[in-house]
Parts: structure tokens; C-alpha cells; sequence
């Protein structure tokens, strides 16, 4: 914490801790100019520079104060005049983020946290009959990938930030990568939701007094991929921030025959051979 005496002194010193705390008595000259003139105004940039407003409500800035400041006042620079006509000024942190100006999936570095398989859909088929019988499976299905982006970062995000990028996806080959033959709009605050459709089909071929279940199936992945995005700040300044995004990704469709064991089938078998 920064004070000017009443003898035109700047001092500092960490914040008291109580009433009986002798600040001033305890505090640390910074240099040897006086700055009561500047009092109607003096304080620190968030960038750490000193601000002060004259008597004559002229405003100057200089570098941020040390114990032994190697500038006298000659030496501020001018940023303008007419402060006396303001009855309060003060400085406020720059972050509010307002708007992404680029955005960058950083695949190399992702991890795939899970992977599970995903039932479609399954149908089975039953022939009772003494011929052979043909039908075709067809799947058309449709999957949501969830996702979300962490904050890691100081900055407070406005409601409805969004912005354009590829998807990030899982490869068969178990990697991942950026799907940017499709852009997504995303929100950079809320959950975004992605539908994917699944849709194939499958010859089957069924034995007399025999059964079939087809099954269709996707793997489901579960990933962090970490971005990185210029952003700008609700006063036009520009920064660089970094953070994680987490989300599904399903794909490798899989299509599967396997007997079904139909008790009704297995007691005319036993019939038809007796």
C-alpha cells in the first residue's frame, strides 16, 4: 500500500493488520519529491506504472515507484489535462474477455482418457423355415458428442463468446486429429453438442431353423485436447491464453453377426432330427 504524508512524502508499505498497527511509523520512504500536488489522483496502473493528477488537474505518469527512484517529477510524462472536473478516478483490471480472434487446437499434445464401445442398435433374425432365407441389416443412427472448454486463465468470459474451428476427433489408428473439412461454430462458455450420424448396411444370411443377431456398434472415446486462442479484451487489448478441451468423439462403426440361441428353434431341431 502506497500513502503521501502531509509532508509531501511518498511512503509504502504492506497493508496494516489491525488498529494497533503503526503504519505510517513503520512505512518506507519512496524518493525525495513531494507529491502532495498530485493527490487529487495518485495511483498504480495494473501494469505497474504511477498515475497522478495535479492541482491543476494536468495527469502524468511515471514509472513504478522503488525506494530509490532514479526520476523526478521533470521527468513524468504528460497524458492530458481537465482531470479536476472528475470527482473519481480509478484504474480497472483489463479482464473481461469479449471476443476470440483466432483459435487453435494443439492435437499433438491431446490425450485420450477413455474409450468404451457404444451400442447402436441389434436385430435379430429367425428362420423357421427348411430354406435358406437372405436379408439385409441397415443401421442408420444418430450418436451427440458433448463438449466443453476450461478457463485456465484470469479473465472473465462475456455470456455468449463463440467462435469458429474444426472437431476434434478420434482416428481409427487411436490418434488424434482436427476434422477440418467441417467447421463448427462453438461456445466458448456453454456445453456445445454435435450430432453424428452412423448409417450402413450388412448382407445376412440366415441357416433353416437357425437364428442370426446383427449388432452395430461404435467406439466411443472420451478426449482433452488442449487450445490455445488470441482473445480481445472488452477494451481492445489483445492477449494470448491457453486451456483444455474436453469432449466425445465416436467413431469406427462396427457391424457383427453372432448365432442366436432361440429355444423354440433348438426343440424343432431336435424334432426335425429324431
Amino acid at each position: 500500500m502506497y500513502a503521501v504524508r502531509s509532508d509531501g512524502k511518498l511512503v509504502r508499505r504492506s497493508p496494516p493488520t489491525s488498529v494497533q498497527d503503526n503504519w505510517l511509523g513503520t512505512a518506507t520512504q519512496v524518493g525525495n519529491d513531494n507529491w502532495s500536488q498530485y493527490t487529487r489522483f495518485l495511483a498504480f496502473s495494473p501494469q505497474g506504472d504511477l498515475w497522478g493528477v495535479n492541482k491543476d488537474g494536468r495527469m502524468y505518469t511515471w514509472p513504478g515507484a522503488t525506494v530509490n527512484p532514479s526520476y523526478p517529477h521533470r521527468e513524468a510524462i504528460a497524458m492530458g489535462s481537465g482531470f479536476s472536473i472528475c470527482r473519481f478516478i480509478a484504474f480497472t483490471i483489463d479482464t473481461t474477455l469479449r471476443s476470440i480472434e483466432r483459435f487453435d487446437f494443439l492435437p499433438e499434445s491431446a490425450k485420450i482418457v477413455s474409450v468404451s464401445p457404444d451400442l447402436l442398435t441389434s436385430e435379430t433374425y429367425i428362420n423357421e423355415s427348411s430354406q435358406m432365407l437372405r436379408y439385409t441389416f441397415s443401421v442408420y443412427k444418430e450418436v451427440t458428442q458433448s463438449s466443453s472448454f476450461s478457463q485456465g486463465h484470469s479473465f472473465t468470459v462475456e455470456t455468449s463468446v463463440t467462435f469458429s474451428a474444426g472437431i476434434p476427433v478420434i482416428n481409427v489408428n487411436g490418434s488424434v486429429s482436427i476434422d477440418t473439412s467441417k467447421t463448427e461454430t462453438w461456445n466458448f462458455t456453454q456445453t456445445n453438442e454435435i450430432k453424428e450420424t452412423f448409417s450402413g448396411k450388412s448382407d445376412v444370411t440366415v441357416l433353416p431353423h437357425s437364428a442370426i443377431r446383427v449388432k452395430a456398434s461404435v467406439t466411443k472415446g472420451e478426449i482433452l485436447v488442449p487450445y490455445r486462442a488470441t482473445i480481445r479484451t472488452i477494451f481492445g487489448n489483445v492477449s494470448t491464453i491457453d486451456g483444455m478441451y474436453q469432449g466425445t468423439s465416436f467413431y469406427d462403426l462396427d457391424v457383427s453377426q453372432e448365432d442366436y440361441k432361440n429355444p423354440a428353434l433348438m426343440s424343432m431341431r431336435r424334432l426335425c432330427i429324431l
